[in-house]
């Protein structure tokens, strides 16, 4: 994508969204989107995002398979995948997903029915009252399994983007699937998602004492 073409298309959705009222806010959004993909193309880099629209559907499946294969080949969790066919299959099941930064990626007490995979950047994992960070989670970790795996089908914290973030979903339903015929993963996954859990609660229980502790002092 050229910078020509790039700057027309800002103008052009720019005009879209001031003939249609929109706030100031969502103006602002746009232009931090647009600063982020003209970066890019600064730092000759590529995003699935910027050449989605480019490339014929075929094309962009080949590619995102290309970038998910030595994701999921080095992710301890898929390193007993060694077929071919089922590292393709799982990638052309994962959904790409970008986020601006602040946008929130899940939110508490949601029902969970997906887990996210981080591409590039990072995520805040929030506590329950979001008045401050249990985690920073960056490229290579996982989040948002939590509510899969175990009892709490509901999400227990929120996660907001912290950085302009490129992510991978894998849907429930699929993930199961895969589950299905290799146990030890999904015991990985399960042993994995209750320690999380107690470590995010006790975090969390561990900052409500903080803030309490704050207010007395200043009571």
């Amino acid at each position: 994508l050229k910078f020509n073409e790039l700057f027309k298309s800002i103008n052009r959705v720019k005009l879209m969204l001031q003939e249609s009222k929109v706030s100031n806010h969502v103006l602002k959004r746009m232009e931090e989107y647009y600063t982020f993909l003209i970066n890019l193309r600064q730092q000759d880099q590529a995003s699935l995002m910027t050449i989605r629209n480019y490339i014929t559907p075929h094309m962009f499946a080949e590619l995102r398979y290309m970038k998910a294969k030595p994701f999921l080949v080095n992710f301890p969790i898929f390193s007993e995948l060694k077929s071919p066919m089922m590292l393709r299959e799982i990638a052309e099941k994962l959904e790409y997903a970008m986020y601006l930064p602040r946008d929130y990626i899940v939110c508490r007490n949601d029902i969970g029915e997906e887990m996210y995979f981080i591409i590039e950047g990072n995520v805040l994992v929030l506590t329950p009252r979001e008045d401050s960070v249990i985690a920073v989670l960056k490229k290579g970790n996982y989040f948002g399994e939590i509510a899969l795996f175990t009892q709490a089908s509901r999400r227990i914290c929120s996660v907001v983007s912290g950085s302009f973030c490129e992510l991978f979903v894998l849907n429930k339903q699929f993930l199961n699937k895969i589950l299905e015929g290799h146990p030890r993963i999904k015991e990985i996954f399960q042993k994995e998602s209750a320690r999380r859990m107690e470590e995010y609660r006790r975090q969390s229980l561990a900052n409500k004492s903080l803030n309490l502790t704050k207010q007395d002092k200043t009571a």
